[in-house]
């Protein structure tokens, strides 16, 4: 068989089919950089700035990892979302323009 027999789905097989990929070590929420944080909502969600400046998002903490699930220009859509939290309703109405 040749290299590319191995390959599945951009994953490097051995020969009896497992994955020899090299992983990092397991992430936690302490590893993870806290970068623009607007609001810890949860252990689970929380709401950011984006980096390009233009919306919060809203994240989920699953699979050892912050994931991007919502974005948002409006603030009472952060609360419809998020429910009532003191950080979201300190923020402007609308997503301002410089706001990092």
């Amino acid at each position: 068989m040749k290299h590319a027999d191995f390959v599945v789905r951009g994953v490097v097989l051995d020969p009896q089919g497992l994955d020899t990929t090299e992983y990092p070590p397991q992430t936690t929420r302490e590893h993870v950089q806290k970068g623009n944080v607007v609001a810890q909502v949860s252990n689970d969600i929380r709401v950011v700035a984006c980096r390009d400046d233009v919306q919060w998002i809203v994240q989920i903490w699953y699979g050892g990892k912050w994931r991007s699930r919502h974005f948002c220009r409006r603030r009472d859509t952060l609360l419809r979302l998020c429910g009532d939290h003191p950080a979201l309703r300190a923020l402007p109405p609308w997503y301002p323009e410089g706001y990092r």
